[in-house]
């Protein structure tokens, strides 16, 4: 069984927080409520929720007090809180730097979604950075527009997408890491691969090692993982030794499997789709290779 998500509610209303707390539970969530803001940095201290609920307008320490003041501790600094407000407030001039976590609270609707959002988020965010803590991958929550052109490449090299409009805009590390544990997840084995290419496991291993590679892995400790998407069936895609040894070794595997499946305004021709081909399905059809080796140079970063 799933392990419930654990919110914290802090709301000095009882009804509101009766009904609040009734809602949230329907939706299979653990509740737990308290009336101020001392109460809850101590309870969020100890218990360490999945995410916690204020409302604005507490008595003593406001709910934009207690926002920044659960987020200079660094044990639970991590933990999402979502600022409500009851319908027709005004909201302060300290509410516009948080306006994307300002939600009504009698919005139930609402108010389920975006917490379902949050807490999908952080417990992924928690997930991939346990699974990857090893991994060599730069992590922070600074848009594109905030890097110098070097720290550019060096994220888009870790796989991290810099121009996401949703979750990727506010850490776009998380989108990297969270593609790269897919990445991992579909990816054959040697094992898998050699009874799926009908070939003895050495061949595989021959494939990967060789200088330069003609078939795509990525190394994890003593064993290798092939990324699926260089297959199509029982076989290889058409090409695919070619390109794969014409590809930057230093290129992160989320970006290699990015280039290989994103559509391209390069690969068109009077079949294509809007946007074009991605390079996969250019290479599937049989199109001229050449289309694909020219955009293969272009990522040869090295």
């Amino acid at each position: 069984m799933l392990k419930q998500s654990r919110l914290l509610i802090v709301d000095s209303d009882k009804a509101k927080v009766a009904s609040m707390t009734k809602h949230l539970q329907g939706h299979g969530f653990l509740v737990h409520a308290v009336g101020s803001g001392e109460k809850a940095i101590d309870i969020a201290s100890k218990e360490k929720p999945d995410l916690v609920v204020v409302d604005i307008k507490l008595p003593g320490m406001s709910g934009f007090e207690l926002y920044g003041r659960l987020h200079t501790l660094a044990e639970i600094s991590d933990i999402p809180v979502l600022l409500i407000r009851t319908s027709g407030e005004i909201e302060s001039s300290a509410a516009g730097q948080h306006h994307k976590y300002l939600i009504d609270a009698n919005d139930f609707p609402s108010l389920s979604r975006k917490i379902k959002k949050l807490v999908s988020t952080y417990k992924r965010r928690r997930a991939i950075e346990e699974l990857l803590d090893k991994e060599d991958v730069p992590v922070g929550s600074e848009g594109a527009q905030e890097l110098t052109s070097g720290e550019q490449e060096t994220l888009w090299r870790a796989g991290a997408d810099l121009e996401d409009e949703d979750l990727g805009a506010e850490d776009p590390m998380l989108l990297g890491k969270m593609d790269y544990l897919n990445l991992l997840e579909s990816s054959l084995t040697t094992a898998q691969a050699s009874k799926l290419l009908g070939v003895n496991e050495s061949r595989i291993r021959q494939r990967l090692t060789s200088k330069p590679p003609s078939l795509y892995g990525i190394k994890r400790d003593a064993e290798w993982l092939i990324p699926s998407f260089q297959f199509e069936g029982k076989k290889l895609i058409p090409h695919i030794k070619l390109i794969i040894s014409m590809l930057d070794a230093n290129l992160h595997p989320v970006s290699v499997w990015r280039w290989f499946t994103t559509p391209d305004s390069d690969l068109v021709n009077e079949s294509s789709p809007e946007g074009g081909f991605s390079p996969r399905d250019w290479l599937l059809r049989g199109f001229p290779i050449k289309a694909v080796e020219e955009l293969a140079e272009d990522i040869h970063l090295s």
